[in-house]
């Protein structure tokens, strides 16, 4: 007979199989409780750490932003100055005459922007120039995560297309499509070019006057090319009435005056940082200037009533600038200068350019004045910054020949002369007198062309 099963003598009651349940479910409770504290802190490190790296993040971003718009400036700057070479009638006051000019042009730009580049990182192929602005962004809460550095760089480029040059060449200048002449004074009715002469001459070009023209007193054998007189009120060609006056291959005709110089060499003269010049002259005047003082002369001839004490003789070396300063204490802006300028020469040829307030040169014999400072306008023979009536007086005697442009913006020029020489030049100023005999030949800007010595050129971001 199979043995009855034991039961046991204290079976567990409800109450404590209900405890022994609880003591589990409390067990597995805090179990779970840790876990989820873990999560918790892994997500709010998590958190915070992407937080965090979105700081740096925006830095970047807006460093990348100021950095692309120091580039896009630099860039089209850069290209607007090399766009612009040779321009005078504009309002743009950046002389690029190489791509070393417009590199400095585009670091300044730049720099004005917030961002240092050196004008390495300024290149050029052809008409298009590169500008990079590497700008390492800071590492600040990225770098909990490892990141030690970052690097971004901005680029822009821009091309442009070269100036529309309408200077004459020296077919233009023969076939008469060169101005002589142009006298900027508007103010009718005063005369602003005044043609006489004491025997025949010959303008091959154009002369243009902003106010009155006059020819009453020119022989009328001359010829004096194309003429141009002012519109405004009151302005009119005097010696329209003479039937015995010298003839115009065109004109005289009314224009509006033109406000701008046609070649303003006070925007190129001037020395300084970023300036095409340095001031390493003498006495710390531009460094074209090879011989400078209060005042150059030899002796007086009428035009100059007097010359300060302690003036330089001038000996007419080939290849001098004469600076004369006068009292000015700028000795970096020559249109302050007031200096004055008496030379005379004999019979050597010699190439020297002027530049003062007051300028009188006289040559005699068989002489060729060619110009020894060349800019990116022109070929420059004497500036006579002064307002005087006569601010330049250029005479010549004999069979004297002159070549370069004579610039006076507040005065008078005044070109004679008394035997058969030629001017192959471009005279600029307030007013012009002409009175002089032989052949006189414009090598200005192209007549037609408002007085421009060339036509804007254009610039455009590429990218």
């Amino acid at each position: 007979m199979a043995p009855s099963p034991i039961a046991s003598p204290h079976p567990p009651s409800t109450a404590q199989q209900s405890a022994r349940g609880a003591r589990g479910s409390r067990a597995e409770t805090h179990g779970e409780h840790g876990q989820a504290l873990v999560l918790v802190t892994l997500t709010m490190l998590i958190l915070l750490g992407m937080a965090a790296l979105a700081i740096d993040v925006s830095t970047w971003y807006q460093r990348h932003h100021a950095a692309q718009v120091a580039a896009d400036a630099a860039a089209l700057a850069a290209a607007n100055c090399m766009a612009n070479v040779g321009v005078t009638n504009g309002t743009f006051t950046d002389q690029c005459t190489t791509t070393s000019d417009a590199a400095m042009v585009a670091t300044n730009y730049a720099a004005e922007n917030g961002v240092s580049i050196p004008t390495t990182n300024v290149s050029f192929n052809g008409e298009n120039v590169t500008v990079t602005t590497p700008d390492p962004p800071p590492v600040l809460f990225a770098s909990l995560f490892g990141v030690t550095s970052a690097t971004q760089t901005a680029r822009a480029s821009a091309t442009w297309s070269a100036p529309v040059s309408t200077s004459c060449t020296t077919s233009l200048e023969q076939s008469g499509a060169c101005y002589f002449a142009f006298a900027r004074d508007s103010n009718c009715p005063d005369v602003g070019i005044t043609l006489e002469n004491v025997g025949t001459v010959r303008i091959t070009g154009g002369v243009w006057s902003n106010s009155d023209l006059s020819s009453v007193n020119a022989d009328h054998n001359s010829s004096w090319g194309n003429a141009t007189f002012g519109n405004g009120t009151l302005c009119t060609w005097i010696g329209a009435s003479v039937g015995n006056g010298p003839s115009f291959s065109s004109g005289p005709t009314p224009q509006p005056p033109i406000n701008s110089w046609p070649r303003d060499y006070t925007s190129v003269l001037q020395c300084g940082p970023g300036l095409t010049y340095q001031c390493t002259g003498p006495n710390g005047t531009p460094s074209y200037c090879t011989q400078a003082a209060p005042a150059f002369g030899l002796n007086l001839l009428g035009y100059v009533t007097s010359l300060p004490s302690g003036a330089l003789p001038i000996t007419m070396t080939a290849g001098q600038v004469y600076c004369a300063y006068g009292t000015s204490t700028n000795m970096s802006d020559p249109t302050t200068w007031n200096g004055v300028i008496d030379a005379t020469s004999g019979t050597q040829s010699t190439s020297d350019t002027f530049i003062g307030g007051l300028a009188a040169i006289t040559t005699q014999g068989s002489v060729t004045l060619s110009p020894a400072l060349t800019t990116s306008l022109g070929s420059l023979l004497v500036y006579a910054g002064d307002s005087t009536v006569t601010a330049a007086n250029v005479a010549e005697s004999g069979k004297a020949n002159l070549s370069g442009d004579i610039f006076a913006p507040n005065g008078t020029i005044t070109a004679t002369n008394s035997g058969s020489g030629s001017y192959t030049s471009f005279l600029e100023g307030n007013q012009v007198v002409i009175d002089a005999q032989g052949n006189m030949t414009g090598e200005g800007p192209q007549t037609g062309s408002n007085g421009s010595s060339s036509l804007p050129g254009a610039d455009a971001m590429t990218g």
